[in-house]
């Protein structure tokens, strides 16, 4: 069963009414003093990233020997015209080992945050985007736990930013996740799932950025008015100032990251390798053959699922032709003198993600206009 279908089934059947709540940007302090992101997210124009800030455990089972802490996310977006599913695992062993040795599993309080990548940048380009993440505790022996681990190295793949070759792997991990939590009677600890759209949908889920906590607690057990993220923890008080690190009950924070662009442009090779062959022929003066590359660029960014559909593919096309333009006219004065003929070069001199923003979605009759 994938770990989304069992999210579901899970939440559906579970009985208690945990609290699940937005924190408010004026409720998130950070050491340098600057303002929290609370952004709402457009489509066509921004990105969006899963972080798993803190999982924190409560002393009440046998962490570490007889129980595994673990969580488990899917993340359902619209990629490339397609629904995706990106699951993903990520226990807590490791901030275990970094522990000092005499401390136990009575000093779980002790954990700082995590800042785990539960998805890597993703477009938001249309439909919704809906974020399943839940705290489960799995029994087992060692077995379970190096299973865990090996399952969460997969996942952290899909964290790289060539998704068109990532989501090959989606499905596949996404079942052996399910598998993971069938095998081994996995019991629930908390967790949401949370459909976003775009603003003006109606409603109170805007995707946008900020933070978001799970806690298995009823609003009987505490007031959502306390909670703070001080430096990137979960705290409770009736100040940021005043507020503590809070204890006594199982809980994840999760953070919705947003950006208006790209900085792995190199990584994306779809693009990247078709203007460098352009480039490479422009430097022999075979014209005509770099024309052809940067026609592949062109249709490249043109077709890039990974790329914001209303502004980067734009930003792109017109960074390529315009770069091309200018090297082909100094090929007989000096052409590439540039140390840096990379793709994230050429991006650093694209034009404003503002002013593509207010230009209608690019075309292939505008994309290819003038080439031959």
């Amino acid at each position: 069963m994938p770990a989304f279908s069992w999210f579901k089934d899970r939440f559906r059947r579970e009985d208690e009414h945990y609290i699940y709540h937005a924190i408010p940007a004026a409720h998130v302090s950070y050491q340098d003093g600057s303002a929290a992101d609370d952004h709402p997210l457009v489509a066509g124009q921004d990105y969006f990233r899963v972080w798993l800030v803190e999982m924190f455990l409560k002393n009440d089972r046998d962490w570490f020997s007889a129980w595994y802490p673990a969580v488990l996310s899917a993340v359902s977006f619209q990629f490339g015209g397609n629904p995706q599913v990106v699951s993903n695992v990520i226990s807590q062993s490791k901030q275990k080992d970094l522990l000092p040795k005499d401390l136990g599993s009575s000093d779980l309080n002790k954990f700082l945050a995590m800042n785990r990548e539960m998805t890597g940048l993703l477009p938001f380009n249309e439909g919704t985007v809906t974020v399943d993440a839940a705290l489960v505790a799995m029994q087992g022996n060692n077995d379970v736990k190096e299973l865990i681990k090996a399952l969460g190295s997969f996942g952290s793949i899909l964290a790289l930013p060539q998704l068109s070759a990532v989501v090959k792997i989606a499905a596949p991990l996404a079942d052996a996740i399910g598998s993971l939590v069938g095998a081994t009677h996995a019991a629930f600890m908390t967790g949401n799932s949370q459909t976003f759209s775009e603003k003006g949908g109606g409603g109170d889920a805007t995707l946008r950025a900020g933070y978001y906590t799970m806690l298995d607690a009823k609003d009987s057990d505490l007031s959502r008015d306390k909670l703070w993220v001080v430096s990137d923890r979960l705290q409770y008080g009736d100040t940021a100032a005043a507020s503590k690190p809070l204890t006594g009950f199982n809980y994840i924070l999760v953070r919705i990251e947003h950006r208006e662009t790209r900085d792995d442009w190199d990584s994306l090779s779809s693009i990247h390798t078709p203007y460098q062959n352009a480039l490479n022929a422009l430097q022999t003066g075979n014209v005509d053959q770099a024309q052809v590359h940067l026609k592949s660029a062109i249709a490249a960014a043109l077709a890039a699922p990974e790329l914001t559909k209303k502004v980067d593919r734009r930003r792109v096309v017109e960074a390529l032709r315009a770069r091309f333009e200018e090297d082909k006219q100094n090929l007989g004065a000096g052409a590439f003198t540039r140390r840096d003929t990379s793709l994230g070069a050429l991006m650093r001199d694209a034009s404003d993600v503002k002013e593509a923003a207010r230009k209608p979605l690019i075309r292939k009759e505008e994309a290819f206009n003038g080439l031959p």
